[in-house]
């Protein structure tokens, strides 16, 4: 009988020892699981916040391209209006020159008429 109660707490001690090791490698494994988890999630705020900027710098690049596509746009209308006076005033110009033109042919050759009947 006294062999027994030996026996038995040798078994007991051998099962308390194992299980105390058992804790002791499920409470590391907890940590370890604790710490992979904190870093995953630092990582996963970084991460987003790296979206963030870089959402914000398209946005402000997508209103700037915005921007100068109406500034470019504007101007382009404004170049066709000058274009188009420009176009207007070298069409007056123009015949403006051809009736001086005329004017002059015709007083030069009232001109000649006049020196020809002089001359004669």
């Amino acid at each position: 009988m006294e062999d027994q109660k030996v026996s038995l707490s040798k078994i007991i001690a051998e099962n308390t020892q194992a299980n105390q090791i058992l804790e002791d490698e499920v409470r590391n494994l907890k940590e370890s699981i604790e710490k992979e988890k904190e870093c995953a999630q630092m990582k996963l705020q970084d991460k987003g916040e790296a979206f963030n900027t870089v959402f914000k710098e398209l946005t402000d690049l997508r209103k700037e391209k915005e921007t100068m596509e109406k500034e470019f746009i504007s101007e382009k209308e404004l170049f066709k209006n000058e274009v188009t006076n420009l176009k207007e005033d070298v069409s007056e110009k123009t015949s403006k020159i051809d009736a001086l033109t005329s004017e002059i042919k015709e007083t030069l050759g009232k001109l000649k008429e006049q020196t020809e009947g002089i001359i004669l």
